[in-house]
């Protein structure tokens, strides 16, 4: 599971979302890095995330500029190699997905559990 980074913004407009970002801007052959960030929006979790990648030892950075530089390129050059995503969607999605079966039905009573369990995450966590 990847670890989770956190903003310093005000935390009730905090979200929490999905991130992958290319370990290098230009070539995917460095393969890439997932993690989660809570950020007020998808560019700061970008950039939370790519801040985290740049305190790895194997990003090669040693000072703090250089990995500020680091993280910098990151997320100005890698915007199509990118994803940034709420996990609440992410989690609609693939529940929808999973309670619909391969066949891809949601039956009424299917649907009828879905709304159920959104209605109760709901309750927790904002949707």
């Amino acid at each position: 599971m990847p670890k989770t980074v956190k903003s310093n913004s005000h935390e009730d407009q905090l979200r929490l979302y999905s991130v992958t970002l290319p370990w290098h801007p230009r070539d995917p052959e460095y393969g890439t890095y997932e993690s989660t960030a809570w950020a007020t929006g998808p560019d700061e979790a970008k950039a939370l995330v790519a801040q985290e990648m740049a305190e790895k030892s194997y990003s090669g950075c040693e000072t703090d500029a250089e990995r500020k530089a680091w993280a910098e390129d990151l997320v100005f050059n890698t915007s199509s190699q990118s994803y940034v995503a709420p996990v609440t969607d992410q989690l609609q999605a693939s529940l929808q997905e999973l309670m619909a079966g391969p066949e891809g039905n949601l039956d009424s009573q299917a649907k009828e559990d879905y709304e159920a369990i959104l209605r109760l995450l709901s309750k927790h966590v904002k949707l």
